[in-house]
């Protein structure tokens, strides 16, 4: 029997950008990710009134969280439910669980907000608190436990105390489109379509792809630290 793969607009997009629905490796090794999965579309009958995804994430009791231009949604299993523990969570870039089972919403253009779902707590972070921009496009979590924050500025980092800070080694970066963590390391990808590795201090290493016209545009790193990056023009690297 196929796996049931729960999908929204987003994973259109990259069925779009890979239609031979493969992915090259190391020595251009070809890998189908397809098989043994079924696309399942969900929309306004389940009660998911966005019709783009601009993020997805799972906390720790197993509900699944849409980040929406309308804001946020959750989902039980069945339906979709709107929620809406602060007004200033109306457009939603970015969701991140981090190692603890907290979830990190990045805003479209109100900084960061820490929200316990059991709860009623929801705590910002923004321009005010020293991040570049209150623009989020991306989070992630180094080996260190700090939150990376990628904006349209770019890359800031908040350690667990809330205090954030700017390294003067992200500066050149610019802004930041994408962003992955695992096992302390963090990849992301820029405005400029370059790919960046860091262990949430100083940059590892930053390059572009090596073919004429291509750009990085996401990245995501798996549990065994293998780096999956996405391109503009020629599938997943």
């Amino acid at each position: 029997m196929k796996r049931s793969l729960v999908i929204a607009l987003v994973f259109l997009i990259i069925f779009t950008a890979v239609p031979d629905k493969t992915a090259y490796g190391k020595d251009n090794e070809e890998t189908n990710f397809l098989p043994g999965y079924e696309a399942v579309i969900y929309g306004k009958g389940e009660g998911l009134l966005s019709t783009e995804a601009n993020a997805i994430a799972q906390t720790p009791e197993g509900y699944l969280w849409i980040g929406t231009y309308s804001g946020l949604y959750r989902y039980d299993g069945r339906f979709f439910e709107k929620i809406s523990p602060d007004p200033r969570i109306s457009s939603v870039m970015a969701l991140f669980v981090d190692s603890e089972g907290r979830m990190w919403i990045g805003t479209n253009d109100t900084g960061v907000a820490y929200y316990v779902p059991n709860g009623e707590e929801v705590l910002f972070c923004t321009k005010k608190e020293g991040l570049l921009s209150d623009s989020i496009r991306a989070l992630a979590q180094d080996g260190y436990g700090n939150l990376c924050i990628g904006t349209v500025e770019g890359l800031s980092v908040m350690d667990d105390q809330g205090r954030v800070t700017n390294p003067e080694d992200f500066s050149y970066l610019g802004g930041i489109r994408s962003l992955s963590s695992s096992g302390g390391l963090v990849a992301g990808v820029t405005g400029a379509g370059s790919l960046f590795l860091t262990d949430g201090k100083e940059i590892i290493t930053n390059f572009y792809p090596d073919i004429v016209g291509v750009d990085f545009t996401s990245v995501c790193v798996n549990k065994e630290g293998r780096i999956l990056a996405g391109t503009s023009g020629s599938g997943i690297m």
